[in-house]
């Protein structure tokens, strides 16, 4: 059966304005947001969201945490209407909800902000004092970040007079009825876990300490992306954090040693003359602190 002519339905519930015994009123001051990948969700009736979860989604590479903003600016514009000619009025469209965020994190998080620019990118969760603000789809089934639209980054900022560097994002929703209608709240104490102090991904630079030759043996360094002087390679001492290819097919890592800024990998299958091998971090990997790094991808071709 098609139903034709259904558009404009007036008998959705009119929600009742009386307030219970413990009324949410104030979610806390806006800290900052989790861009979700399109698509993401979590079903009610059988997900469940908890620390582990929520963690599983980083992993993943479906969240991104911009977290304890320095500032925070609402930026939504108020809603659209038309006037007749003898004064009446009537709403056009409401204002599309539009949020910036200024970050006083430095140069490198800033290029950070800009890797995810775009539009239509990513969907948006909000982190506040108090909790964590999301959405629900229209079956109102599954959890999921509000949609979102535009996701701009300004210029860096420099120091000037007594205001100091800074980064500033700026995200518009794209469903002012989803935002306004069908948002859902945790506070952090239902959720046992608060998701600002959850950080995002932090970026690895791997350099081969000598060019691989033919053997069962990988040297290399791991340092910090932006600050070559700090070494991370004790963190990443176990066969599992490592990715070796050779000529696009997986060669297993069986040990990892660690001498001082030095990580050595051992191989399963020996490297031999013309080996193009390619090595990297094994996605997102977490420490033992549930800090989270991922790395780039260093080749060289075996003499």
């Amino acid at each position: 059966m098609i139903n034709i002519f259904e558009y404009g339905k007036c008998a959705e519930d009119i929600l009742g304005t009386g307030q219970g015994d413990c009324p949410i009123t104030d979610f806390g001051d806006l800290k900052g947001e989790g861009l979700v990948k399109k698509g993401t969700k979590l079903n009610l009736a059988t997900d469940t969201f908890d620390e582990a979860t929520f963690r599983a989604l980083i992993t993943d590479g479906k969240l991104h945490q911009l977290i304890n903003s320095y500032s925070f600016e609402d930026t939504t514009p108020e809603n659209e209407t038309s006037t007749s000619s003898d004064g009446l009025m009537q709403s056009v469209r409401d204002g599309k909800p539009m949020y910036a965020f200024t970050y006083k994190k430095g140069m490198a998080y800033n290029s950070a902000l800009h890797s995810l620019k775009g539009n239509g990118r990513w969907d948006a969760i909000f982190y506040f004092t108090k909790g964590m603000l999301l959405a629900l789809d229209t079956a109102k089934e599954n959890l999921k970040g509000f949609n979102g639209g535009m996701f701009d980054v300004d210029s860096y900022k420099f120091t000037q007079g007594t205001e100091t560097e800074f980064s500033k994002a700026k995200l518009q929703l794209t469903d002012a009825n989803e935002f306004n209608t069908r948002w859902v709240f945790f506070t952090w104490e239902e959720l046992g876990f608060n998701a600002l102090e959850v950080e995002g991904v932090i970026n690895t630079n791997l350099a081969f300490n000598v060019t691989p030759v033919a053997g069962s043996t990988i040297t290399l360094r791991v340092t910090d992306f932006y600050n070559r002087s700090i070494s991370y390679a004790e963190l990443f001492d176990t066969a599992l954090n490592w990715k070796v290819l050779v000529n696009g097919a997986p060669n297993i890592v069986t040990s990892v040693t660690i001498a001082g800024e030095i990580a050595t990998l051992t191989v399963t299958t020996p490297l031999a003359s013309t080996n193009v091998v390619d090595v990297s971090l094994n996605g997102i990997v977490a420490d033992i602190d549930l800090k989270y790094y991922k790395s780039n991808t260093i080749t060289a071709t075996i003499a």
